[in-house]
């Protein structure tokens, strides 16, 4: 029965081929985030009857909860991310001409609001491993302009807080931990967003955290508190500036810009928070359900993250393969599909009880075997290059890409040395009609019983793909 069944489904054409699906239901009405109950509508729908979009009482209910949550002291919620992330900044002491050290790989967030305070951002390099920003290469990037270190704990990774605060304590520079991917993730046990002189987070739709659109600071400072409230929260001011210096300063927001959250977001938030560490615990769970269920088998090693996984991509364990982002390797895209790709011949193989033997590597064709006459003239695509002044002002490309029309046209530029691209020549000059032609993508077939092994073939063909080689007699 055993045999039966693996030999239906070794025999089963695979879906992208027109078999049968595994999986049938829509994929939004398996997950959809936010979730959103009755209880957020109706909290929406009592501040759009009060006519209190406007208002900040429900918003300031709404930091009080987020910040006991969060375990700070203080916190300030903000129309979006961006606009949390540049009053952080400006409440840290970034003025114009000072510099930001932010990760090189972030959304644009993360360091473009400096450029609306005249400030610069600069831009290290991140761990390959976390895609956080690599403490390793921090100091080399701080001038005598350094004011902000800027962590981002990406896609839900924490930074390592313990190496970025020892440096700005050594170099007495502030940090501001960005922590849009990660509410509520954890760094040795305690909250992201903690560590730093403050943290700034988007809250828009998108986000773990979701409440339509928002962002929100918090922080342990008073005085960070109190210089946020001052950029953006004019209406605030008499309520939270306490600093006879400030004090002065009130009744304009200093940042030119009004930083009010539509309370609809608010009373979204409330509700949210309400239920966001339980539903968090169930996508945790659900996501270590696997891992769960790979614990203690044996053969099985893991270390970090990464499994074990020998030349066919399986474990030491019989029957379980592994590839992409679970391996050593490069973590991109173009990696995890071509693991994928090799891992489905090696599983395939296995199924069937035989072991993948790659197809041989066709021999690289040199110039000598090609027919350059067969192709076109096709110069290279030229890409516009940025002017140095742009590059200095903007997050654009340095060069340019290519659209559709371009790069079909660049690929015109390549001989395919060695690879049959069936042109077709050698279909058209065999004089023996021993080539025979098997179809769009399957190449060709020859006959050697029709075969006299004039050579025509070979010496027409334009990339070297064909060889001639002797018979044994």
């Amino acid at each position: 029965m055993a045999t039966d069944l693996m030999d239906a489904v070794t025999e089963q054409q695979l879906a992208i081929l027109g078999g049968p699906k595994v999986i049938t239901q829509h994929e939004k009405s398996l997950f959809h985030w936010p979730i959103v109950t009755e209880e957020d509508e109706q909290a929406v729908i009592a501040v759009l009857r009060d006519g209190s979009m406007s208002g900040v009482g429900i918003t300031k209910q709404f930091e009080q909860e987020f910040a006991a949550w969060q375990g700070v002291k203080h916190a300030l919620a903000y129309p979006n991310g961006t606009m949390a992330l540049m009053t952080a900044m400006w409440a840290l002491g970034v003025r114009r001409g000072d510099e930001i050290i932010a990760p090189s790989m972030t959304y644009w967030a993360s360091a473009t609001p400096v450029l609306g305070l005249g400030g610069i951002p600069v831009f290290a390099d991140v761990d390959p491993k976390t895609l956080c920003l690599d403490p390793a290469d921090i100091e080399r990037h701080i001038s005598k302009r350094t004011k902000l270190i800027v962590p981002v704990h990406y896609a839900g990774h924490p930074c390592d807080m313990d190496a970025i605060m020892a440096i700005a304590k050594k170099h007495n520079l502030k940090v501001l931990e960005d922590v849009s991917h990660s509410h509520g993730a954890l760094y040795k046990g305690r909250m992201v967003g903690t560590f730093g002189h403050a943290a700034a987070m988007s809250m828009m739709a998108g986000k773990s955290f979701a409440i339509g659109e928002g962002g929100m600071l918090v922080t342990n400072d008073r005085a960070v508190y109190e210089r946020a409230a001052l950029f953006a929260n004019y209406e605030r001011h008499t309520e939270i500036v306490t600093d006879p210096e400030l004090k002065p300063l009130i009744g304009i927001p200093w940042g030119g810009m009004k930083g009010r959250l539509n309370q609809t977001a608010a009373a979204m938030g409330r509700v949210q928070l309400k239920h966001y560490p339980a539903r968090i615990r169930e996508i945790q769970a659900g996501m270590n359900r696997f891992w769960d269920l790979l614990e203690g088998v044996p053969g099985l090693e893991v270390t970090g993250g990464v499994v074990k996984v020998a030349a066919n991509m399986m474990t030491g364990h019989d029957g379980i393969f592994a590839g992409g982002d679970m391996v050593p390797a490069e973590r991109n895209v173009t990696v995890g599909i071509g693991h994928g790709k090799q891992a489905a011949r090696h599983i395939d193989a296995w199924l069937r009880g035989e072991k993948h033997v790659p197809a041989p590597q066709h021999e690289v064709a040199n110039f000598e075997k090609l027919n350059p006459w067969y192709y076109a003239d096709a110069p290279k695509t030229v890409r516009p290059m940025l002017d140095i002044i742009r590059r200095q002002s903007t997050f654009d490309e340095v060069q340019g890409g290519l659209d559709e029309s371009n790069a079909l046209f660049e690929a015109r530029r390549c001989l395919s040395c060695g690879n049959c691209f069936e042109c077709d020549n050698c279909y058209g000059v065999c004089p023996d009609n021993a080539v025979i032609k098997l179809g769009p993508g399957k190449r060709f077939e020859f006959n050697y019983d029709y075969c006299k092994g004039c050579g025509m073939c070979v010496a027409e063909c334009p990339c070297g793909a064909i060889k001639m080689e002797a018979e044994e007699i």
